[in-house]
């Protein structure tokens, strides 16, 4: 059944509704323990470094670093 918002909507037996929609962007953020202090950040750097994890590493320390400059 199409509603007039443009969702394919498809009853489903037993009062269940499945809905069909389609995706047009896709966007990732990386969640870099921002609501950590900056020595728990550090720290996590450090860790991921030590286990091979560089790149990682390096981004939360760029981050640690513009905040500081900030």
């Amino acid at each position: 059944m199409q509603n007039p918002g443009g969702l394919n909507l498809r009853a489903h037996g037993g009062g269940i509704m499945g809905i069909e929609i389609a995706i047009e962007d896709i966007r990732g953020k990386f969640k870099l323990s921002q609501n950590r202090s900056d020595q728990e950040r550090l720290d996590v750097a450090v860790q991921l470094r030590k286990l091979g994890n560089s790149s990682l590493a390096e981004s939360m320390l760029a981050e640690l670093r513009h905040l500081s400059d900030n």
